[in-house]
């Protein structure tokens, strides 16, 4: 059990608290975290994942699955040539998923010390995610003749807004815990 002021455990038998002194009659929570640490071993591989898309975005690698034949930079420097600014807008996108998945890790980190400020910083993560998504598909309409693929994109957002509500709200129940 935890006490709701502080977040210290306490034994279940406490009358009050032993570090803060809170009388602990009524509203004791007892929070279970078995997905706190699934959610953390699951984040940490999708940061990995961003780590890996950034790359492959900076390296203008995501066009070599359009050439299936050759699988050679023939096609991508086509797509350069063909669609100026392409190029650096897929490097800005590349090393935009790299700093993400740096700070996810700094999330990471945060939720496992049960810091402070985690959930707020859970909470920022998804903001940018999302807006980084909205940003480059806005973008690569200004600087291409392509159309996005606004079913993929739908999913994909849909995908993270449903993550960030799932999470945050079982985070913001168990916020008391978070006082490091």
């Amino acid at each position: 059990m935890y006490c709701n002021r502080c977040g210290a455990v306490i034994d279940e038998n406490s009358v009050y608290c032993e570090v803060c002194g809170q009388p602990l009659k009524t509203g004791n929570i007892k929070s279970g975290m078995r997905w706190h640490k699934v959610f953390l071993v699951l984040f940490g591989l999708s940061a990995f994942a961003n780590v890996v898309i950034g790359l492959i975005y900076f390296a203008g690698l995501q066009y070599n699955e359009y050439d299936s034949v050759s699988k050679n930079r023939e096609f991508r420097d086509y797509i350069y040539a063909k669609n100026y600014g392409l190029h650096a807008l897929d490097i800005a996108f590349g090393i935009t998923c790299i700093v993400l998945a740096l700070f996810q890790f700094f999330v990471i980190s945060r939720l496992a010390k049960k810091k402070r400020k985690a959930i707020f910083c859970l909470g920022m993560f998804y903001v940018h995610i999302v807006c980084s998504e909205l940003i480059y598909a806005i973008a690569i309409t200004r600087v291409t003749e392509f159309n996005p693929d606004l079913i993929s994109l739908s999913r994909y957002l849909l995908i993270h807004l449903m993550a960030a509500t799932i999470n945050l709200v079982y985070y913001g129940k168990r916020k008391h815990l978070f006082v490091n």
